[in-house]
């Protein structure tokens, strides 16, 4: 995932450098993505028992059910908090 931001970031510096008009534009979108994408990350490693067991985040389909998982916990809250029990 990092590896995938720094590819962005440098493809965005690229094509500015190269004049493009509209890659100032890509550089947060690439961070909002990442910060998109490091959430559920965090919630793991901040929340690990309120989990399935057996998850393992570098798995793309147990990553894709835990992104899932994850922001609709955050849709569902009104307070914006994520809890265990809604994973």
């Amino acid at each position: 995932m990092t590896a995938a931001f720094v590819v962005g970031c440098v493809l965005a510096h690229e094509l500015i450098i190269h004049g493009h008009p509209g890659a100032f534009a890509l550089f947060p979108t690439v961070g909002a993505m990442y910060l998109l994408a490091s959430v559920p990350l965090a919630v793991v490693y901040t929340n690990p028992s309120d989990v399935r067991a057996g998850l393992n985040p570098l798995v793309p389909s147990d990553y894709a059910w835990l992104f899932r998982r994850t922001y609709s916990a955050f849709a569902s809250s009104s307070d914006g908090k994520v809890r265990g029990k809604d994973l």
